[in-house]
């Protein structure tokens, strides 16, 4: 059995391009839902929904949450002939996942999901743990029994860590060499490539940075300048919010845009993909969304956007994602209203494919 561990609706569409490279297998997806419209059907008949208690303060600090969460885990025959393959280490219902399986012998792979991986693995500094992180520790490691999460604190980020010893091999698109002790392989993305797009219009990915990078204030000022200079040089912007957006957020950013004739709030049914198809900009733009890295390899033109701001580049999180930037030769735009002047990162394509990894057994 090859067994499919979905947080997002990002993670669908990443498998759906790989999905010729499952054909040797019988599929059963395992969703532990974030940002997930999906039912996953499209993935497999086979899905089983398991909720993690750490989406919610209220649910992570019952233990009796995690003992429920846990038991569902427990009731997957996991054997030595499965495969694991998982987008994220940093939810501990994934991480207790993989442990499971890896203790009954299956083969666990963690495939890229997009720029955090690289921004997360990309050096092995991190700075000490205050008291509020310590005791996170011990509640995570000693009272729910998760030893074998690491934490990796990056700026005001606790970043939980499946330990290596437990992931049998990483998969990743782009050939960075990263700060992890496992196997590493680099694949083919397989993603879709759009064509006839359209260099006179845009896609700004807006983010929920004022949850954790800059004040609300700050946030409104920053997105401000951007839309100005976007919309000065494009026919078109479309504006895409973000699932985590509250009504709020968006009833002010609706204020910020509502003059501007050619900036456009794409239905919030929407998603990416489907965005691109409808209306097929060119250039996809963001502060720094995940979303970036796999647009990139469809075809379109990516545009980061925080290193115009000190306060976001100043951050560590950011630091590590300029490094795997520079990495790429990825050419950081030097003025706001020159944008699509230099060259931006592009779809890298490799021979190898993602069904070659999957028959790769490592002691």
């Amino acid at each position: 059995m090859l067994y499919l561990v979905v947080n997002n609706d990002f993670h669908v569409d990443n498998l759906l391009n790989q999905m010729h490279n499952f054909n040797d297998y019988d599929i059963c997806v395992i969703r532990v839902p974030y940002n997930l419209n999906s039912d996953c059907k499209c993935l497999s008949d086979y899905v089983i929904t398991i909720n993690t208690p750490y989406k919610s303060l209220k649910e992570f600090v019952n233990p009796f949450k995690f003992k429920q969460a846990k038991k569902a885990v427990k009731a997957i025959d996991f054997t030595a002939e499965d495969v694991v393959v998982f987008l994220t280490d940093y939810d501990p219902m994934n991480q207790y996942i993989v442990y499971s399986a890896k203790s009954c012998g299956s083969r666990t792979i963690l495939l890229e999901e997009g720029v955090a991986t690289y921004y997360n693995n990309i050096d092995s500094s991190h700075e000490q743990l205050c008291i509020k992180d310590f005791i996170k520790k011990l509640y995570i490691n000693y009272i729910l029994g998760f030893n074998f999460v690491i934490f990796c604190k990056k700026g005001s980020f606790l970043f939980l860590q499946l330990k290596d010893k437990y992931i049998d091999h990483l998969i990743l698109y782009k050939d960075i060499k990263l700060k992890r002790n496992i196997n590493i392989s680099v694949v083919d993305s397989c993603s879709e490539v759009y064509k006839d797009l359209d260099k006179t219009k845009c896609l700004f990915l807006n983010q929920p940075i004022y949850q954790s990078y800059l004040t609300e204030k700050e946030y409104f000022q920053v997105l401000l300048t951007i839309i100005d200079a976007l919309s000065l040089q494009f026919d078109k912007v479309l504006f895409k919010f973000h699932p985590r957006d509250s009504k709020l957020i968006k009833a002010r950013v609706k204020q910020i845009i509502e003059n501007k004739e050619n900036v456009i709030i794409v239905q919030e049914l929407l998603n990416i993909s489907e965005t691109v198809k409808i209306y097929q900009p060119y250039f996809a733009i963001s502060f720094f969304s995940d979303a970036l890295f796999k647009l990139s390899q469809s075809g379109l033109e990516v545009i980061f956007l925080f290193h115009f701001f000190p306060k976001l580049t100043e951050h560590p999180v950011l630091i590590s994602l300029s490094k795997v930037l520079n990495k790429m030769n990825y050419q950081f735009p030097k003025q706001m209203l020159n944008l699509t002047k230099e060259p931006n990162v592009t779809q890298n394509t490799h021979s190898k494919t993602l069904k070659q990894v999957l028959k790769v057994k490592f002691k």
